[in-house]
């Protein structure tokens, strides 16, 4: 079986806003739902629960990460702009308005789905599995397991294990987590029930050409290296096992770390969206050239037009057969970069 793929072009429509009411409910009988700070995990759900055994949208937001004690206790310091995105949420109700959210069918396709809002409090894109210590500045990273332990809760106390679709969707850092989770949540749902379909949508992923960065030394891909080991980070099964046998740690984190690399081994369907030119992750990147408008320009040019390729490379992999439209309307999404983004639908061809 092939990837079913295809290149769409994603327009941006008024959203009509409706208001989610979501629940908070804490993690307490899962020991390794931790936040950075010890501090216990927790997540929201929709008060509405007639839905939770029909169809589920569990989300994960975009909290941001860090992938050094240093890096880390600037983020988590008291009063700093994301302290709030290391430690247990206090709000007992939260609003989500519009686009996933919303509940009108003829805006959102997801309106009638049982909504879960998973908390962000531990930096490391859902994908962390380690204990506190002097080597992790003394702060946690648990991702992975906040995920885990959110799962087995809807199961016992929501009976989500009914579902007969649930969605795992996530934008930035939270659709990072989505890259790396995605197969492990479908295998973990076909266990408690095989006929669950599991899919995945994540909006700006670090799906990004890599490859481009500024003359002279600059390492692109150092950040990525250092969040496996400071982390601990679970990357996707099949990915791990396809360079297991280099045993290079370095090949390995680069490989199983960047969606750029490890989109293809997930085996799940999946959606992809993604901007020409994503604000918040252009400016992040480590080589990007220094106060020079004119070679950052040429930068900027060349960021997108390695994007366009990027994701045409993995158009190109579509079964020539397939027959999807052409044009896709999308008002229930709102795009994280600019406006006149890429939709990509991917995943195994039933057979």
């Amino acid at each position: 079986m092939m990837p079913k793929m295809q290149l769409l072009l994603l327009l941006l429509l008024p959203l009509f806003s409706s208001t989610t009411k979501l629940l908070r409910r804490e993690l307490s009988g899962y020991p390794d739902a931790r936040c950075n700070d010890g501090t216990v995990a927790s997540y929201y759900h929709q008060q509405e629960l007639e839905t939770a055994g029909s169809k589920v949208l569990v989300y994960l937001p975009d909290g941001g990460d860090c992938s050094s004690k240093e890096e880390c206790s600037a983020r988590c310091a008291a009063g700093s702009e994301d302290e709030a995105h290391c430690t247990s949420s206090r709000q007992e109700v939260i609003e989500r308005e519009g686009g996933i959210w919303g509940s009108n069918p003829d805006k959102n396709p997801f309106h009638d789905y049982f909504k879960v809002y998973v908390h962000s409090c531990s930096s490391d894109s859902f994908s962390g599995t380690r204990d506190s210590s002097s080597l992790t500045g003394n702060f946690f990273f648990k991702g992975h397991n906040i995920l885990t332990s959110t799962l087995q809760d809807l199961v016992s106390s929501f009976g989500i294990n009914r579902a007969s679709t649930l969605l795992l969707a996530g934008s930035g850092s939270g659709a990072r987590g989505v890259g790396y989770n995605c197969d492990f949540v479908a295998e973990a749902m076909g266990e408690v029930n095989p006929s669950t379909n599991v899919r995945c949508l994540a909006d700006s992923p670090d799906l990004s050409p890599w490859w481009v960065k500024r003359e002279g030394e600059c390492n692109s891909t150092q950040r990525v290296e250092e969040e496996e080991k400071f982390w601990g980070r679970k990357s996707d099964a099949s990915c791990l096992k396809r360079v297991k046998q280099s045993g290079n740690s370095t090949a390995r984190a680069l490989n199983c770390g960047l969606w750029s690399n490890y989109w293809q081994d997930i085996s799940s369907p999946l959606f992809l969206i993604g901007s020409q030119l994503d604000p918040e992750s252009f400016a992040s990147q480590p080589c990007l050239p220094r106060d020079d408008a004119k070679e950052i320009g040429e930068y900027e040019e060349a960021w997108r037009a390695g994007m366009v390729a990027l994701y045409e490379a993995v158009a190109a992999s579509a079964p020539k057969n397939s027959s999807l439209p052409s044009l896709l309307l999308c008002p229930w999404l709102p795009l994280r970069g600019t406006p006149g983004g890429l939709f990509l639908p991917t995943g195994r061809a039933s057979d």
